[in-house]
């Protein structure tokens, strides 16, 4: 009788993944020592811009009069020196998913009032943010504490400036082969595209 090799399979072309590179802005790494790092707010009921994940946002403590068991309010923040953490996608499924032609392309957000999910600096967790394209080649190769700063324009990390100020982080890679997040000039709505994300460690 034949042995039968058990171990032996074949890979159809197009059957089967081969390549899983890349990061997908906005979602934090899972990790059994720091996933329970998550925290919970509301996006002020001012802000009238959409909130998606791997935003830069300013936390508020409750004020005195608020349902404290709701978690504080965030803003945008405006500035690397204002933020006290990132919008994380992971679990916020509260989130709109625009349907119609741009709905393929629309990534979940929020807007103001709706709860969102963070991590606050010093939490420890890895979160996948934008990064200018024009620094990459600067930052990659570099050292993990290398400074950096933030475009809260463009919501992506930049080059370090002085007035800025740096942004309480490691980087721990740079992928090219990535989904971002930019805002379409005709609807105002995120929208994904390919691009270049960096894994951030928040310190």
């Amino acid at each position: 009788m034949a042995a039968i090799n058990f171990y032996g399979t074949t890979s159809l072309p197009g059957f089967f993944g081969v390549e899983s590179n890349g990061l997908v802005q906005g979602q934090y790494q899972p990790a059994p020592s720091n996933r329970n790092n998550v925290s919970g707010a509301f996006v002020d009921i001012t802000v009238t811009a959409p909130v998606y994940g791997g935003m830069l946002i300013t936390e508020y403590a409750p004020a005195a009069d608020a349902l404290v068991s709701l978690g504080g309010k965030v803003d945008v923040a405006t500035s690397t020196a204002t933020g006290t953490g990132f919008v994380v996608a992971n679990g916020m499924y509260n989130a709109v998913i625009t349907a119609g032609a741009l709905g393929a392309t629309v990534a979940p957000y929020v807007t103001g009032g709706n709860s969102v999910q963070l991590a606050r600096f010093g939490s420890g967790l890895e979160v996948a943010v934008a990064i200018d394209p024009a620094i990459v080649a600067t930052v990659q190769g570099g050292v993990i504490n290398q400074q950096v700063s933030w475009d809260a324009t463009n919501q992506r990390l930049t080059t370090y400036a002085e007035a800025s100020g740096a942004l309480p982080c490691q980087i721990l890679k740079i992928e090219k082969n990535s989904k971002v997040i930019s805002i379409d000039a005709t609807s105002g709505l995120p929208v994904w595209s390919d691009g270049t994300a960096a894994l951030i460690r928040l310190n």
